[in-house]
Parts: structure tokens; sequence; C-alpha cells
């Protein structure tokens, strides 16, 4: 091999890694999905904690000090908790309260923190279903007002308020 064979393979290798490197980074396109990317223990914690379908749960997860590696999850309603790496596993802080994740008792206590976040967390029923549709007062479905949602006067003629007197 001579020199320009070698400079040609070096730039087709280096426009593979290039090419590698961006392809990565498409798939990575939150940053929440970047720092789990970078902290595999942490995806695995967080899996064990919320399913692997926690991501219709978790708004965003911050990376809120390095040493000792701190994290700040937060919710879709609009609650958090944070997870501490101690070395050998987390420690979730949950409404104040510490728990040890390695600890199966401390990580019992720890779901059940989590499950009330989620289950008493300001979530708005449109939120859910979208703005077109909704949940009336008495929790029943109501997707289109009734036609007969007017006022009847004694004789049962409909009555419609105008704003007139």
């Amino acid at each position: 091999m001579n020199k320009q064979e070698i400079r040609q393979l070096l730039e087709e290798v280096y426009f593979e890694v290039l090419e590698e490197n961006l392809l990565k980074e498409d798939t990575l396109k939150t940053s929440t999905q970047m720092i789990l990317g970078k902290f595999p223990t942490l995806r695995d914690t967080i899996e064990k904690l919320l399913t692997k379908e926690y991501d219709h749960f978790i708004d965003e997860i911050h990376w809120v000090s390095p040493k000792p590696s701190t994290f700040k999850v937060q919710f879709k309603s609009g609650q958090s908790f944070i997870l501490k790496w101690l070395g050998k596993g987390f420690q979730a802080q949950v409404e104040g309260k510490r728990f040890f994740l390695n600890n199966v008792s401390e990580y019992q206590s720890a779901l059940d923190r989590i499950n009330e976040l989620l289950k008493n967390g300001p979530v708005s029923a449109a939120d859910e279903f979208g703005e077109d549709e909704g949940f009336d007062d008495s929790g029943a479905f109501d997707s289109e007002p009734s036609a007969d949602s007017g006022t009847t006067d004694a004789e049962g003629e409909d009555v419609f308020d105008t704003g007139e007197e």
C-alpha cells in the first residue's frame, strides 16, 4: 500500500465513523434520552421503578449534580423526585423522604410514594384526551353538547338566555 491508498482508506473510515455518530445523535433527540444513554444504571433503575413504558409518565430527567451523580426525574404531572447514585445503587428522595433502593423494604416504600405522586398529581382529563373531548362533572364522557341542553319554561317551551331582560 502506498500513501495515497492509506490516505483514501483513512478518509473512508473517518466518514463512516462520523456518519455513525450523526445517526446516534438523531436517535437520541431529547436531553432525557441523552442522559439515559450516558447513564445505563439510571435507565435500569427507572425501568425497575416505572416499567419500560416510563416515557408515558416522565416529562424530563435533569442531571442536577456531577458528584455524587444526582438526577431530578420530572413527571408529566409537574411533580418530581430525586435519584442519587451512591456507588452501589441509587437513593431515591420522594416527597422529602429518602429510600435506599438496594434495600427491598425501602424499595417497596419508594414505589408506594412514587405511586402516590402519580395518582395525586394535577393531571386533567382534557390533557389526556385533547381539547375537543372531555368529561363532564359527573365523570361521563361528553364529546358534543346535546341538542336539548337549553332551559324550558313551565309550558315545556325552550328558553334561551339572550342576555337581555
